[in-house]
């Protein structure tokens, strides 16, 4: 079999697969593209055990066949195991198949279940949440991301992205790569609109997040120039909606997103953690 290799290329139920052929004894250990780690042990091809960062048995299978991107090696096992796995392989394969497939969908707009839903202030839309939506988006407060929520839920991680999916696709809550919190601005929306941008914590966070923008990029040729028409664009909206914090994730993620292209992923996590650190910020009180 196989001894290593990446998910983008081979998915779990292939993997699966070829270990029950070979009747394999091994440990398989995953690690997404977030860095989120998984377990699996098989038996003479049969699996026994299964472990994810927040999952076990069953679930933890379905989790680890969603991951899309990064790798896994094959192992000798070094220690017993408890059995926890308690479908067959057949019925677990034909899941996970399932779910690779529904995750394909759901990715389109949820590309990572570390991702932190955020609910749009004065949604244009007439959608109305049904009983399961209503529950969830209780614990949407921009800095608990889905896999949070699930636990806070007590759902499962795929459960509660297939709901905020929905809600997604309905324009009631948005997503970022870093969480969100905000105070609400205390002034009133007779002010004059120039000096409530001026004023605004928005504006002020969008100022922050340039400004650390213009200092990590500063080896990168003409990505000030990206920077500040991307701050443009943003203000432009904000002069429409002076309380649209969404107006200020979009900022941010443009920059990264345009950033990962230019440099690659890796440079622009770093700048992700700074972005994280000015949006979870509260506004200096005068």
């Amino acid at each position: 079999m196989i001894l290593q290799g990446n998910l983008s290329e081979l998915k779990l139920p292939d993997i699966l697969q070829l270990a029950n052929m070979a009747g394999e004894t091994c440990v398989i250990n995953f690690m997404n593209k977030d860095g989120e780690k998984g377990k699996i042990v098989l038996i003479e091809g049969n699996m026994i055990y299964a472990k994810s960062d927040s999952l076990e048995g069953d679930e933890a299978v379905f989790e680890i066949a969603i991951w899309l991107e990064g790798h896994f090696k094959v192992g000798d096992i070094d220690q017993s195991y408890p059995k926890n796995v308690k479908s067959n392989l057949t019925s677990l394969l034909m899941e996970a198949a399932r779910r690779l497939d529904e995750w394909r969908v759901l990715s389109k707009k949820i590309p990572s279940l570390t991702y932190y839903p955020v609910v749009i202030d004065n949604p244009k839309t007439q959608h109305t949440m049904n009983t399961s939506e209503l529950q969830i988006i209780q614990y949407i407060d921009g800095h608990h991301n889905i896999k949070d929520i699930s636990k806070k839920s007590g759902l499962t991680p795929f459960v509660v992205a297939k709901l905020i999916y929905g809600l997604v696709v309905n324009n009631l809550v948005m997503l970022s790569r870093f969480p969100y919190e905000v105070q609400s601005s205390s002034f009133d929306s007779a002010d004059n609109p120039a000096d409530f941008i001026l004023k605004s914590p928005l504006y002020k966070k969008m100022i922050s997040l340039k400004e650390a923008a213009r200092k990590f990029t500063v080896s990168v040729p003409g990505f000030s120039d990206k920077i500040e028409t991307e701050f443009l664009k943003a203000v432009s909206k904000l002069k429409n909606s002076p309380k649209e914090k969404k107006i200020v994730i979009d900022f941010a993620n443009n920059i990264l997103f345009t950033l990962a292209e230019i440099e690659g992923k890796e440079f622009s996590k770093k700048l992700s953690l700074k972005f994280k650190e000015i949006l979870k910020s509260k506004p200096a009180k005068k």
